[in-house]
């Protein structure tokens, strides 16, 4: 199962995609969200391919039957690859989540309106976790979607 948001802005991919390759961006965007310890570990552009490592630490509302083996607090590792290829950007998103058998991955499309831009995003989790494994998938999944209204959210307001 994955979860997918489409959102229209204003401003151009260009635009959109300079700020979330900026560290002064990201940090506001994870801050408002209420994440812990974001740091950006790397950014490296090798022609039209940016690549972007970082860390930053997560609040789940961790259901009662998963409390024994999961924090409330997830440190996830991330890694954002952009390739530009003019009025289109895509984004490959892989997300380790530290010490859990499980991962997110995902895909950012920025496209050229005549307005402005569009973005789709799309993401999926895997949890391996026998037994229980795929009720917290539908929870992280559930999460994620309800981080993607916030982050939208977000991007309204730090891109007027």
């Amino acid at each position: 199962m994955s979860v997918s948001a489409s959102n229209n802005y204003t401003i151009s991919a260009d635009d959109v995609l300079k700020h979330f390759t900026d560290d002064k961006y990201a940090s506001a965007k994870y801050e408002s969200l209420g994440n812990r310890e974001y740091i950006r570990t790397s950014n490296t552009t090798n022609g039209n391919v940016t690549t972007l490592k970082q860390t930053r630490k997560v609040h789940t509302d961790v259901p009662g039957f998963a409390k024994k083996i999961l924090n409330e607090w997830t440190e996830l590792e991330e890694t954002y690859t952009w390739t530009d290829a003019g009025d289109t950007k895509t984004c490959d998103i892989q997300t380790n989540l530290v010490g859990q058998p499980a991962k997110i991955t995902g895909t950012i499309v920025l496209t050229n309106t005549p307005d402005g831009c569009n973005e789709d995003v799309t993401m999926a989790a895997e949890i391996k976790i026998p037994l229980i494994g795929k009720k917290l998938q539908k929870k992280a999944e559930e999460d994620i979607q309800n981080d993607l209204r916030r982050e939208n959210d977000f991007n309204n307001s730090y891109f007027a």
